[in-house]
C-alpha cells in the first residue's frame, strides 16, 4: 500500500470521460478520502485519521436503439487506519485494506413494455496490515461482512390494460462476521414476485416476498447476536390517488 505521506489530507476527485462511439463510452477515475477519527485508541492515545484511495476503469455500451445499456466496471480500493469497537467506547486500528473487483450490469428497457435490470459483482478484499491489540495477526485474512459474489435481478413487464408483472432477485456467497474468520454467514438467494393492476385511479397490488422462503442470516451484532431475514410472506395493497 501507498506510503503515508502518499494520502493527502486533501480529497480531490479525479474522472476522464471519452465517447468512442455514439453509444460507447470509456471512462478512469481517481479518487481520495480523508476521514478524521474522534474516538481512542486501546492506550487512550487518539485514532489517526483513515485515509483512503480509490481507482476505477469502465465502460458503458448502449444498444437496441440505446433502450439497453451494459456497464462494466473494474475497481481497486485501499484504505489506512481503519478501526474496529472493542467495546465501552474503546478501538483499535488496522493497518491497511485492499479491496479490488468488478461489476457488471445490464439494465433498460427490452421492449418498451418490459423494464429488466441484471448485475454481478466480485470482490477480493483483504488486510494488508492488521495485528489486533491482543497480538493476533490477521494479515491477509477477509474483512467482516465482504462476500466475493453478488447477483441482483429485477424485471416487469406492463401491459396497455393496466396489468403488470414483476419478479427480483438476489444472490449474496458466503461472508464472515469477525476478522479471525470464525464465524460465517452461508450465501443465500432470494427471489420475490408480484403482480399489480390500475384502473382509473385505484391500484390493486399482489406482492410474494421470499417466494422460497429461504432462511438466512440479514444482520448481526458482533459475532454473537444473528439477526433472522424475513421468511415467506404476502401482501396485498390498495391505493387510490386523490388528485
Amino acid at each position: 500500500p501507498p506510503d503515508e505521506g502518499e494520502f493527502p489530507e486533501f480529497r480531490h476527485r479525479v474522472w476522464l470521460f471519452y465517447q468512442a462511439a455514439p453509444a460507447y463510452d470509456l471512462y478512469l477515475q481517481n479518487s481520495t478520502s480523508f476521514q478524521p477519527q474522534y474516538d481512542v485508541n486501546v492506550d487512550g492515545t487518539p485514532l489517526d485519521p483513515e485515509y483512503g484511495v480509490q481507482y476505477e476503469a469502465g465502460q458503458r455500451v448502449r444498444f437496441l436503439g440505446e433502450r439497453l445499456q451494459l456497464s462494466n466496471a473494474v475497481f481497486q480500493i485501499e484504505k489506512r487506519n481503519l478501526t474496529r469497537s472493542l467495546g465501552a467506547g474503546i478501538y483499535e486500528q488496522i493497518g491497511s485494506l485492499r479491496a479490488r473487483g468488478f461489476e457488471t450490469e445490464l439494465r433498460g428497457n427490452v421492449t418498451p413494455d418490459w423494464l429488466l435490470d441484471v448485475g454481478y459483482g466480485f470482490t477480493a478484499a483483504s488486510f494488508l496490515d492488521y495485528t489486533t491489540s491482543r497480538g493476533a495477526v490477521l494479515s491477509g485474512n477477509t474483512p467482516r461482512r465482504s462476500p466475493r459474489h453478488t447477483v441482483t435481478f429485477s424485471t416487469s413487464y406492463l401491459w396497455p390494460n393496466g396489468l403488470a408483472v414483476m419478479g427480483a432477485g438476489q444472490y449474496i456467497s458466503a461472508q464472515f462476521l469477525n476478522d479471525s474468520e470464525t464465524v460465517e454467514f452461508n450465501g443465500y438467494e432470494r427471489l420475490s414476485l408480484g403482480v399489480s393492476y390500475t384502473r382509473g385511479r385505484a391500484q390493486y397490488a399482489l406482492n410474494l416476498t421470499n417466494v422460497t422462503n429461504t432462511a438466512y442470516w440479514q444482520s448481526s451484532l458482533g459475532s454473537r447476536q444473528l439477526y433472522p431475514g424475513e421468511p415467506f410472506n404476502v401482501m396485498a395493497t390498495v391505493r387510490i390517488r386523490t388528485n
